[in-house]
């Protein structure tokens, strides 16, 4: 990629930002008028955990419950649970559960959120304009490839994580899932692509199937979201339990293979390349950033019933790994070495 190419995309490139700051700033706004339940579930509408004092545990839910209807709607049905949206504060919905071997109803009161919940929620849409700020200013900055997928990985986590504004409307809801997607396959890829080529491009980029393999696994999980989206087929106890499969091994297979990528790279580096691109803080924050989250996605898909104790404040995490990005590169900028145009003769050339 030629140095008019990191540019040409530059319009593009802003508006996305843009469009992913106001997002985020909508997130943060909405964030108040989010109801709370105070329970969770595995995926498959089993109960796994709830909050003390919580609207749940004032209405009678239990752990193990398994949820069969809410406010009339049965859980599998998720056309109509689209349509009819989320419940409004103060909202009373009957909820049916199954429990050992007969049939409860419990008259749920949805509450505002608690002061707990709106900070993380807050953290969570401050994080995603961390992604976005810090990936739009390293490609202002820097002319390199890198800072360019930088930019393309703020854009996408900026929008995702930022949460953003509710839509009444089932069919914008339905949109919005979409663009979540296809954000989805160019956060993750490029985050992935932005490991194999900082500090120096590896040769395993090189090789012409490489590049395919890297995209297609993503695009194939991004059409089936689609597909979820736009479809809505009944959410069975087997379709449940495939997507959540399915999610689990896409973020362990994506965030396993950065982290890899990044290890590697650090330990085939010279004590110099070490200092010269910050590879000490760019592995650091990758690992402190993402290593929780690839972790809580693993316990996820092969035991989806466990808490993992402050599983609530993994998403935190990941503030590190834009910022430290950035700064490598940066620091990588400012030596002079054109290492991810050309490549490190000292650098590895390994693959992942």
């Amino acid at each position: 990629m030629t140095a008019q190419s990191f540019t040409q995309h530059r319009t593009l490139l802003v508006l996305g930002g843009v469009i992913a700051l106001i997002w985020s700033l909508l997130g943060i706004v909405d964030r108040g008028n989010q109801p709370y339940n105070g329970y969770w579930t595995d995926g498959n509408n089993t109960v796994i955990r709830i909050s003390r004092g919580s609207p749940a545990e004032t209405a009678g839910l239990r752990v193990g419950d398994y949820i069969t209807s809410i406010g009339g709607i049965a859980s599998t049905d998720s056309k109509s649970n689209r349509e009819r949206g989320r419940a409004t504060i103060g909202e009373t919905r009957i909820i049916v559960v199954q429990r050992d071997t007969s049939e409860t109803s419990i008259s749920l009161t949805y509450a505002g959120r608690p002061a707990k919940e709106m900070a993380l929620g807050q953290f969570g849409s401050i994080i995603g304009l961390i992604f976005l700020a810090c990936g739009m200013l390293t490609y202002h900055l820097v002319d390199r490839k890198t800072a360019f997928l930088l930019a393309v990985v703020g854009v996408a986590f900026g929008y995702i994580i930022g949460g953003g504004y509710y839509f009444e409307s089932g069919l914008l809801r339905r949109l919005n899932g979409v663009v979540i997607a296809l954000l989805l396959l160019l956060g993750f890829t490029s985050l992935l692509q932005f490991s194999l080529e900082f500090p120096s491009r590896k040769s395993i980029l090189e090789k012409p199937s490489m590049p395919r393999l890297l995209y297609y696994p993503a695009i194939l999980f991004a059409l089936f979201l689609i597909y979820l989206n736009l479809v809505q087929p009944d959410s069975t106890s087997g379709l449940n339990t495939f997507f959540r499969l399915l999610f689990g091994v896409f973020i362990i297979t994506y965030f396993g293979l950065t982290l890899l990528s990044f290890l590697q790279t650090y330990r085939n580096a010279s004590s110099s390349d070490r200092r010269t691109h910050g590879l000490t803080l760019v592995v650091g924050g990758a690992l402190i950033g993402l290593l929780p989250l690839t972790f809580g996605n693993l316990v996820g898909v092969f035991a989806p019933k466990v808490v993992l104790p402050g599983q609530e404040y993994y998403l935190l995490t990941m503030a590190l790994v834009p910022i430290t990005l950035m700064l490598g590169v940066l620091r990588s900028a400012a030596s002079g070495d054109g290492a991810d145009e050309s490549g490190l003769a000292a650098a590895p050339t390994g693959g992942v």
